[in-house]
């Protein structure tokens, strides 16, 4: 065996290793969060981001999501210890600034910025790394009901982070179990209102 396929191999072991432990992470992330009742929603998300956010080595996880027509809001946010102070407020987002990034991203697709310094000026992908002050970012969309609701975000302040394509499908599958959590809590508080206001009317 040559030095070169040597090399090879061992980026090949570590390439296995880092998606092996990815999956267990992502087996017992996802269990949490399906085990999570109604109303530990926004505490299981929260558990989720600082798990996934310490595995990968990111500054800072965050979940932006529609709260209202119109706007997006940083409803959960994880920072790592020794780096909160280096991420803007991830505040003031119209939906239609989410839609750029949208667009930026192709779509239903993750979008990945794994080093801003590598991006040319005109690239919107930069513009929505620097409004979250970031040198790096993966950001994966969230939908309800088939539209776009929001995206669940990885960022580093400093370092340049590259995410496997498998790391990134992993990740995309606790987002969409974090999408499914928040359009049933969207339900339930919908249908709550509804048979309120049915209660409130027979009264009458």
């Amino acid at each position: 065996m040559t030095l070169h396929q040597t090399h090879v191999q061992d980026a090949a072991v570590v390439v296995l290793r880092r998606l092996t432990a990815a999956q267990a992470l992502n087996a017992e992330v996802i269990h949490d969060l399906m085990s999570a009742p109604v109303g530990d929603t926004d505490a299981a998300i929260t558990r989720a981001l600082a798990r996934m956010g310490g595995f990968y080595g990111v500054d800072r996880a965050f979940v932006l999501a529609e709260v209202e027509s119109g706007q997006i809001a940083n409803t959960h946010d994880w920072k790592a210890p020794d780096s909160a102070s280096c991420m803007a407020p991830l505040q003031g987002f119209s939906r239609a600034e989410a839609d750029l990034w949208w667009v930026a991203g192709s779509g239903d697709l993750p979008l990945h910025v794994s080093d801003l310094h590598d991006l040319d000026a005109g690239d919107p992908r930069r513009a929505i790394a620097e409004r979250l002050a970031a040198r790096s970012l993966l950001v994966v969309p969230l939908s309800r009901d088939g539209r776009f609701s929001g995206f669940v975000g990885y960022a580093t302040c400093d370092a340049a982070r590259e995410f496997l394509p498998g790391e990134i499908s992993l990740i995309a599958s606790v987002s969409g179990i974090i999408a499914a959590l928040l359009s049933r809590r969207a339900i339930e508080a919908e249908v709550a209102r509804v048979r309120a206001a049915q209660d409130l009317e027979r009264k009458r």
